[in-house]
Formats: structure tokens, sequence, C-alpha cells
């Protein structure tokens, strides 16, 4: 049988050239894929990933501290505001018409009226006024609690009250005794002597007549005869 063999001259050759322009197409810079009418310039966008949030550092040989957006700076001006209140009710007011303001907690009325404690001394002259009558109205003051001084220029007049209260706690029996002092000044004339001073109790009044000081001692030519001259101002109209 007759033998048959391909010639290896039937395929078609190619040239060089087209090989490299092959490796030129596959080794050349891709361009911008021209957007076609059915393709929607938002669906060559991908979506972007969000960000992780934000974790601090942890180390176990440190406490977390606070962040400095956690620290509030309220306490602190507090304290600075409270300081500076102190210190300007401290210090005396700058203005007179403040300083002499009256607070509206002791200006509002108490509503309880004191009652005025009247004089326990009153004064009369004698008709002739060479004397003076001082009367103490002290009632329930024994003799023994009431004392008259003689000075040089003037006359003390002391004496004390005293007030006994009991009350029982329990099986025991508390005696509270108050006593409050009292005395009174009375200036005499110049050189009144202690003879010149009389005094008497008259129930609850003790009576104390001495030289009036409006009346002043003068000499008469005759001899010691002692006269008392009541001391007057006039004016004299020419």
């Amino acid at each position: 049988m007759p033998s048959t063999c391909k010639s290896i001259g039937s395929k078609p050759l190619r040239s060089l050239d087209a090989f490299d322009k092959l490796f030129e197409r596959a080794f050349a810079p891709r361009e911008t894929p021209i957007v076609t009418p059915l393709m929607i310039p938002e669906d060559l966008k991908r979506p972007m990933a969000p960000e992780p949030p934000f974790t601090p550092l942890y180390s176990p040989l440190h406490s977390p501290g606070p962040t400095p957006q956690e620290v509030s700076l309220d306490p602190l001006w507090e304290e600075v505001r409270q300081a500076k209140e102190r210190e300007l009710a401290a210090s005396p007011s700058k203005v007179k018409s403040l300083g002499m303001a009256i607070s509206p907690e002791t200006s509002a009325p108490t509503g309880k009226k004191v009652a005025k404690r009247r004089s326990s001394v009153s004064f009369r002259e004698s008709p002739d006024g060479r004397t003076v009558a001082a009367t103490f109205d002290i009632p329930g003051v024994k003799k023994q609690d009431m004392h008259v001084s003689y000075r040089t220029n003037r006359l003390i007049v002391s004496w004390r009250m005293g007030r006994v209260t009991e009350k029982r706690e329990g099986d025991v029996l508390v005696r509270d005794r108050e006593e409050r002092r009292y005395s009174h000044t009375i200036p005499l004339p110049e050189g009144t002597k202690f003879d010149e001073v009389r005094a008497a109790r008259d129930g609850r009044h003790l009576i104390l007549t001495y030289p009036n000081s409006r009346c002043v001692r003068v000499g008469s030519r005759r001899g010691s005869q002692e006269c008392c001259r009541e001391e007057q101002s006039s004016t004299r109209v020419e």
C-alpha cells in the first residue's frame, strides 16, 4: 500500500511580528473601560467599608483613668465661687449704702414686743432747793442685800436680787439659784461731807438725801454762816 505522509509545509506559518503584537497587547497598561449607555457610573463605585471603632490600649499595670472629655470642671468652679463668697462676706463693704443695709432676717419683726423696764430710781428736790432725795424702788430686796458706799465725790448704791427655782429629775430634786447684781452711781457736789448724806428705808423703797449739786456754798462777811445759792444763767439785754 502506498504510504501517506503529511508535509510540514502544509500548515500556515506566522511571522514574528504577530507574536510581538500579542506581547505588546498583553503587557500594555489597561485603559479605563468605556461606560456604555447600559452601565451606570454609580455601579462602578464600591461602597466603602465602615471605620472600625476606636479601642484604647489597655495595660493591666495601670487602671484606666478618665478621658479628658469625662473630666468636668463644675466642682472646681463651685469651690472657687464659695471661696470668693466667704472672702467678700468677711471684708467690709466698700459702699456705705450696702454697709448700712439691714438684712431681711434682722429687719423682720419677731412678733414679741420687749417690755421697757421702768427706771428703779427717781429724784426730787426739796422745796428750798438745798437737797435732793433719790428714791430707789427695789422690792423683794432684803436689808443685808443692799449697800451704800460713800466716796469723796459720789455715792455708789448696789443691791442684789436672787431667785431660786426647783425641779425634779427622776428621784433627784434640782435647785437652781439665779442671782443678779445692780449698781447705781450718784455724783456729789464738791466738798460734800459724810454727815450730809442720809439713808432711810421705807418698805420697798430706799431713800437717799444729799446736797444739791446746783447749789454753791458761799461764806458770808459776818462769819461762817452758809447759804445755798442756785446757779442761774441770765442774758442781759441792752
